[in-house]
């Protein structure tokens, strides 16, 4: 996938261990599950996606141990 094209990343809190979504660029994302706040910068990507439904659809397959 192209750069211009990753438009989302999906990583794991540092905290809990779920997986979230943020769009690239972003510097800051506050887990929804446990409110931890993650500096994207030092987090790994596991993904990207150039939509929001794309990156759902792969935080489904990672969950579901098929990435």
């Amino acid at each position: 996938m192209a750069l211009s094209q990753r438009k989302y990343g999906v990583f794991r809190c540092r905290a809990c261990g779920k997986l979230n979504l943020a769009k690239t660029g972003q510097k800051l994302k506050t887990c929804p599950y446990c409110g931890a706040r993650n500096k994207l910068s030092r987090r790994i990507f596991l993904a990207y996606a150039s939509t929001p439904e794309e990156a759902l659809k792969t935080v489904r397959r990672l969950k579901a141990g098929k990435a």
